[in-house]
């Protein structure tokens, strides 16, 4: 064998190495996908508009445009494998950034529309969700109570009161979306689990500093909360608060009563 017969044949080699590469490189990018959530641990959904008409790609873009994914190939090459690209559905769906990829998809395939809207309004007692609920027909008051003395998945609810006040406190103020097959267990965790989120990206630094707990920061706020009359006498209240605790004096407020 020549030379250049060599030369060709070792060129030859090469370009069929390149080209297998570059046929690995371009399956991997149209069937390689990751269920991970675009925010783990949020609950509150969002009001995703699918258009009438609209495709895969289209629907993707939305998706990734809202959050609610990381990548758009992602969700298309889920679709694609699982057979889901031309089942797709239009119409409004309540997504959030914490739902898995595949759950993503079999709501919009499965045509998971929105249907109501459930308010909880800021200060709000246990009691008034649970009558809002019931108004609602969400539950009946039977339901209601049962529910919330259920033993709850959230470790930091160990310090909270035992009986039917477990829960008081921690049912974050929210407007939550949610489908027409969604029960009172499923509301109750979409709030709880929207506490978590808020506590650990806005406030668990700033109890730990003050040396409080969970329970303890829950229950000066919700003091604050019904003693204030405007957003102004927050700070005012929350100050005297801390200083008779500092010096170990009664609270002589009547949200005491209360909490």
């Amino acid at each position: 064998m020549t030379g250049k017969s060599r030369a060709a044949i070792i060129i030859l080699a090469v370009l069929l190495l390149l080209l297998a590469v570059a046929g690995y490189a371009g399956w991997r990018h149209y069937t390689y996908y990751d269920l991970t959530a675009a925010a783990p641990g949020e609950s509150v959904g969002m009001e995703i508009v699918i258009p009438a008409g609209a495709g895969a790609p289209e629907i993707a873009d939305i998706l990734y445009e809202a959050g609610i994914i990381t990548k758009t190939q992602y969700f298309l090459n889920y679709c694609r494998a699982q057979g889901l690209d031309s089942r797709l559905k239009a119409g409004d769906y309540a997504l959030s950034p914490g739902m898995m990829l595949d759950d993503i998809a079999a709501q919009i395939a499965g045509g998971r529309i929105v249907n109501y809207k459930l308010t909880v309004p800021e200060g709000f007692t246990l009691a008034q969700i649970g009558e809002l609920m019931t108004e609602k027909g969400l539950c009946t008051a039977q339901e209601w109570n049962e529910a919330i003395l259920q033993e709850w998945d959230y470790p930091w609810l160990a310090g909270s009161p035992a009986g039917e006040r477990h829960l008081e406190g921690y049912l974050y103020p929210e407007t939550y979306l949610y489908v027409n097959d969604s029960d009172v267990y499923d509301l109750i965790d979409m709030m709880l689990a929207q506490f978590q989120a808020v506590w650990e990206q806005e406030l668990a630094a700033e109890a730990a500093a003050q040396g409080m707990s969970v329970h303890e920061a829950v229950t000066i706020a919700a003091l604050i909360e019904r003693e204030r009359m405007n957003e102004e006498e927050c700070r005012t209240i929350s100050g005297v608060i801390h200083n008779r605790l500092e010096r170990g004096m009664l609270l002589q407020i009547d949200a005491s009563v209360l909490y």
